[in-house]
């Protein structure tokens, strides 16, 4: 698992959360909580054009360049009783890469997932 993209990208998150109006083929994955709030975990995917133009996850772009890149992008959101995104989770798997010119093996293949909490909504700052 990987964590600190916000340095690379601030504003993913809430491009992540736009993604949801996009969503295809989103299916129910049980009841949960999150910081004793009540939660319903829900799957889904996205076209990676629809991704692809929101510039999210930056590792989308990787995929891409190394022709590997399907066609839908999965997520995951946690929602709350009053619908509010309390976590959204995507996964990206990336291909091994390789130094251009000597053919050496720079990474090996991986996935970096990325998770969002979200709290405090309506909260003092």
């Amino acid at each position: 698992m990987t964590g600190g993209l916000l340095g690379r990208l601030p504003d993913e998150a809430t491009e992540l959360i736009k993604l949801l109006e996009s969503a295809m083929h989103v299916r129910e994955r049980g009841a949960e909580e999150i910081e004793d709030v009540d939660v319903r975990r829900v799957g889904f995917v996205v076209s990676t054009r629809v991704a692809g133009k929101a510039g999210v996850p930056p590792e989308l772009y990787v995929v891409a360049q190394n022709g590997a890149l399907g066609a839908e992008l999965p997520l995951e959101a946690w929602i709350d009783g009053d619908g509010l995104i309390r976590r959204i989770a995507y996964e990206v798997r990336l291909p091994e890469q390789r130094d251009r010119d000597s053919g050496r093996l720079i990474l090996p293949r991986h996935t970096v997932r990325g998770v969002y909490d979200f709290s405090e909504f309506g909260g003092p700052l």
